[in-house]
Order: structure tokens, then sequence, then C-alpha cells
């Protein structure tokens, strides 16, 4: 008997995969926001939800690196009866628009937009929300209209201009290897402009691949994270993923800051080999994010607090 069952429905635009060893259901399905469309997947198990959580990616090789253990979480998450939703902003994965136009602004409506999907088929449930990375600066906008229960932000951005530095510096390292690398071939190459150059030249850059639109650079380099969340009542935890067990100062200055108004915010430090297939070197063993531990430990942590937040089902061990 095939584990997967598979349903196509053109007329709704919608396909529909579900597990039978696990009664996991998954959504796949697109629906109009403002200008264009959002595709989207909402995961559900067999019983009826008792909370609703929206799964916020980040941007680029950013959402790329966390687009599997979004995706194990919400299946994770079915096991305490929580449904959930992923979705893409416009301009990225299958949704309509172009990258050129993302912004801090566009990716608020998005979410929006999301949220408000994911509320027509939760029923008035509790909501929570997962922001990766970048999504948390939009999401610390969108806020006040969504009105969570419980928030987990993974590793956020805290210091915009530091990042985009950060990048920077990254994306001119390999441009100067290529050049050195094509006059050792005998060959000659221009070095690319900087990426500050090239916003501001063309309105757009060329990051690892990706475009980068001067409206997304703009947008969140006026934005204020600290700022965004002073106002939420939600529960908040927030994950630093990194390399070693010590708290970064940006993080720590962010919980404190909340702590201090007297919010409700918890911090977990999840530490530990992070694998990119570009830089294997010291790589001692591949695993999968199903096998990895930092994965585990980030996905235990997340699904404690929602559930914790969230009145929902005692929590269930493994993927």
């Amino acid at each position: 008997m095939a584990r997967y069952l598979m349903e196509v429905d053109a007329g709704a635009r919608t396909s529909v995969l579900r597990d039978t060893s696990t009664g996991v259901t998954e959504v796949a399905e697109f629906y109009e926001v403002a200008g264009g469309f959002l595709a989207g997947v909402t995961t559900r198990g067999e019983a009826e939800p008792v909370a609703a959580v929206l799964i916020c990616n980040s941007l680029h090789a950013e959402g790329l690196k966390n687009f599997r253990r979004e995706t194990l979480l919400s299946r994770r998450l079915t096991d305490a009866g929580i449904m959930s939703h992923r979705f893409d902003y416009r301009g990225a994965g299958n949704s309509s628009g172009c990258a050129e136009a993302i912004s801090a602004r566009t990716m608020v409506e998005d979410m929006c937009a999301a949220a408000a999907f994911l509320a027509e088929n939760a029923g008035g449930l509790p909501l929570g929300i997962v922001a990766t990375r970048m999504a948390a600066i939009p999401i610390a906008v969108a806020l006040a209209d969504l009105d969570p229960k419980a928030l987990v932000l993974w590793q956020p951005v805290i210091d915009y201009s530091k990042l985009f530095r950060d990048v920077g510096r990254t994306k001119g390292l390999q441009d100067r290897a290529e050049v050195l690398r094509a006059e050792k071939e005998g060959r000659r190459i221009e070095e690319r402009a900087p990426i500050a150059d090239q916003l501001e030249k063309n309105g757009v850059a060329d990051v690892m691949g990706f475009s980068y639109g001067r409206d997304l650079h703009e947008t969140f380099a006026s934005a204020d994270l600290g700022k965004g969340l002073s106002k939420t009542a939600a529960a908040v935890q927030v994950i630093q993923i990194s390399h070693r067990d010590k708290v970064q100062q940006p993080i720590a200055e962010l919980v404190e800051a909340m702590a201090g108004r007297g919010q409700s915010v918890e911090l977990q430090v999840v530490f530990g080999e992070e694998e990119n297939w570009w830089f294997r070197t010291g790589v001692q063993s591949f695993k999968t994010e199903e096998d990895r531990e930092l994965t585990a430990a980030v996905i235990d942590h997340t699904l404690t607090f929602l559930l914790a937040n969230l009145s929902a089902a005692p929590l269930q061990s493994g993927f």
C-alpha cells in the first residue's frame, strides 16, 4: 500500500498530499494578495487542531538554509494538534511578483495576508508565529495587526547594517577570488562593483545569485526590531543558533530590554556545527537535517514553548 496519497484540484488551485503512516496532510495552494498571489502550504494532522502557527521564512540563501527545518517543524506540530502554514513572499519561491520589488513593507503585507488565510482555515484558534532571521524585522511590524499569543524568533537579524556589511564583505572576497582565479588561467574579467554601489546605480544588486533590491535595503536599514517588539503582548522566545554557546551581545541586549519592560521573553541558545556544502573543510560527517542534533534542539525548544503558550497537547518526541 502506498504511504503517500496525492490529489490535485486544478479548479481550486490546490494539491493535497497525505502521509498514511502519520496522518499528516499537507495542502499546497495559491491565494490572492494585493497585486498578485501567494503560494503556501498548510499542514495538519488527523485530529481537529487546537491552535495554529504561521511560519515566516527568511530571504535568499538564508531562506533556503532554514527551509527544511521549517518543514520538519510544521510536521512535528501536528503531533500536538497544531496546524501550520508556510508561504512564499511575492517575488520569491512560487508566488507572483519579481525579486527586485521585495521590501520589508511588502513582506509585512504578505505576512498579514498569510495570517488571514490561516485564520480562515483555523476558525479562530489561538495563533502562534515562528519567524526566521530577516523575517523577524517585518513580523515585528505586523504584530500590531496579527496579535499572536506566542512568537518564536530563530536567530533574528537585529542589526541589519551589520548583516549588510558582512554580506558585502563576503561577496567582495568571492568576487576578488574569481578575478585572481581568472588571471591565473590567463583570462581577464572585471571585478564587480560593491553591493552598495550596484544598488545606487542600478537599483538592484546580485548577492550570491539572488536579486537584492534597493527597496529591500532601504526599508530594512530604517527598521528597528526592538521598537517593533516593544509593544507586543505575546510571549516571545528568542533562539540563538550559533557555533558557540556564548550569548551574542545584540541578542542579549534585546532580551534584557524586553524583560526590563516586563514582557514575557525567554532565550534559548542552540550551538553546534553548521554544515554548508560550500564550506565542507573540517566537517567530519554529513547528516541530514532530520538527524542533526542542532536541528532537533531548535525544533524541540520551539515546540515546547508553543505548547506552553498555545494550550496544546503534550509534546511527542522525534520526527
